[in-house]
């Protein structure tokens, strides 16, 4: 468990410090734009994302699980078009 906690202490921190990503929320996410940060927790209620973790969400999934080896922050687009 502690693992993965530093895991994702140091994908935060990564994301944190990159420019492009820090940039493309600031500019596209927000109450009045087309992008919402994090994932939402049902395609019914894409408004609702604050408590979204995915290790938490999918803990038996395979790349967003509790054994994931990866740290994942997502952006999606309000309206789910690609």
């Amino acid at each position: 468990e502690e693992y993965f906690a530093s895991l994702d202490r140091a994908g935060r921190e990564a994301l944190a410090a990159a420019g492009w990503w820090q940039d493309f929320l600031r500019e596209h996410c927000g109450e009045e734009r087309d992008w919402v940060e994090n994932w939402p927790l049902h395609a019914k209620h894409p408004s609702v994302t604050q408590d979204y973790q995915h290790r938490e969400w999918a803990p038996l999934h395979y790349v967003m699980g509790r054994l994931s080896p990866f740290y994942i922050e997502r952006a999606f687009r309000r309206d789910f078009t690609r």
